[in-house]
């Protein structure tokens, strides 16, 4: 099936279980595939839902990056809101959602209150996501585990604190995680997280 409309053209094609769509403009085509079988929990959603982008004629590669929360920041909105503000860890990547879809970028969310799951996450990140904005929470200042697996990875992370975790308790001016990171943003609130997908887009996005 070929829908044309204005200067796109739309073509349908199955393949097995999998439904494709390509995109045509002059020369360029863009194919976006369709997996019924796909599934993504609660904590995780993509600016594409289940389209994943495949490169076409003189198309670009889409970058993917994971933005990975730790514990306790799925109260945020309600945990020390004079600490840590009023905004909600669903309007945060809602905005995200937003800057992807602006900046042509997939991006994912997924939080977890157990090291192992994060753990899980960032070993899974490998040869799936480009790059990973990563707030650890309280995990920041101890889990040499999360380091270590951190550092078993060749995607660049960013740390990210809503908090200036070097105006708190001396407990937490210390981050185990911060030299195996790419960077770390602290301070800034929300905008951190997409200061921190700014930063990756800069750093692995150059070449697309």
């Amino acid at each position: 099936m070929c829908l044309s409309i204005g200067m796109f053209a739309l073509t349908r094609q199955t393949s097995g279980n999998r439904l494709s769509f390509i995109l045509e403009k002059g020369e360029e085509n863009t194919v976006y595939t369709i997996d019924p079988y796909a599934k993504m929990n609660d904590r995780q959603q993509s600016s594409w839902g289940l389209l994943s982008e495949e490169n076409g004629k003189g198309g670009e590669r889409v970058l993917a990056f994971l933005v990975l929360n730790g514990p306790n920041l799925n109260l945020l909105g309600k945990r020390e809101p004079s600490i840590y503000g009023h905004v909600t860890l669903a309007e945060i990547e809602r905005e995200l959602l937003k800057w992807g879809e602006e900046h042509q970028v997939r991006v994912e969310f997924d939080q977890s209150n157990h090291e192992g799951e994060l753990i899980d996450r960032i070993h899974q990140a490998e040869g799936t996501f480009n790059g990973i904005v990563f707030n650890p929470g309280a995990y920041t200042h101890y889990s040499y585990a999360l380091r270590d697996a951190i550092s078993s990875i060749s995607v660049p992370v960013i740390e990210v604190h809503l908090s200036n975790i070097h105006k708190r308790e001396a407990f937490r001016h210390q981050s185990v995680l911060a030299p195996v990171c790419l960077g770390q943003i602290s301070g800034l609130g929300p905008i951190g997280y997409r200061l921190a997908l700014e930063a990756l887009l800069q750093e692995v996005g150059m070449g697309r």
